[in-house]
């Protein structure tokens, strides 16, 4: 079953027909490149993973610079989505620590991105 914080955002971002389910590039991306694609940089994609998955949120405004969720971007915010939780201090790629519940939460996360938006990569 789906984590309803999940399931409101798959409301109101529908799936994206663009999507190609189940593809994964080989794609590396650093830490550094990652934060580099954070919003600040108009002329950038906006990329943010989750258990290392790098996906391109660009298409969606929320991501943007000034956005509701533009605290994710730029970085692996894993530990942050499985607690649903904004603060600073959790936006870490650090997940092997969440409680079974929120391992949950976050695997849904990953559900939910995969129909939204494309995957760029891997964080190495």
């Amino acid at each position: 079953m789906t984590s309803r914080a999940a399931q409101t955002y798959l409301k109101l971002a529908p799936p994206n027909p663009e999507v190609q389910t189940g593809s994964t590039p080989d794609t590396n991306i650093s830490v550094q490149e990652l934060q580099g694609h954070s919003g600040r940089d108009p002329d950038r994609l906006i990329y943010m993973a989750i258990k290392g998955i790098v996906f391109d949120v660009s298409v969606d405004p929320n991501f943007g610079q000034d956005g509701l969720f533009n605290i994710y971007t730029g970085k692996d915010a894993s530990r942050a989505l499985g607690m649903l939780s904004m603060q600073p201090a959790d936006l870490v790629s650090d997940w092997e620590t969440l409680t079974d519940s929120e391992k949950r939460v976050l695997d849904d996360w990953v559900m939910a991105f995969e129909k939204c938006f494309i995957i760029v990569g891997r964080v190495c």
